[in-house]
């Protein structure tokens, strides 16, 4: 890697949320209804893609602790991480009809044999 792209990484700063928990459970209705308006729907994944990337720190640090701590336990432990796509956000928010996009959360799930390569 050159000297200049890691001068440019070190700057980066976190996405953070810019838009209200009411705007954001808006738009993940917006998502769903599929009488929505294309100015509505733009808007919507704005909203949408603001709040998906804004925890996208959390995220990391949360990877980041649990790879150390499982490398402790377990020297061949693997540790993955993702933002919640589009498409799954979607089709869990069609599936629950009370559930708001604010309140979405996804759960952990720990591999408890070893892998063997």
């Amino acid at each position: 890697m050159k000297r200049e792209s890691v001068e440019v990484v070190r700057e980066m700063a976190w996405a953070r949320p810019q838009y209200a928990r009411e705007a954001v459970d808006w738009a993940g209705n917006v998502l769903i209804q599929k009488s929505s308006g294309l100015e509505d729907l733009d808007h919507a994944l704005e909203i949408i893609n603001n709040w998906r990337s804004s925890h996208a720190y959390p995220l990391n640090t949360f990877q980041a602790t649990l790879r150390y701590k499982s490398k402790r336990a377990c020297t061949s432990s693997l540790v993955a991480q993702r933002i919640k796509r589009l498409s799954s956000i979607n089709l869990k928010l069609g599936r629950f009809n009370w559930l708001k996009l604010s309140e979405m959360q996804d759960e952990v799930y720990p591999i408890v044999k070893p892998l063997f390569a």
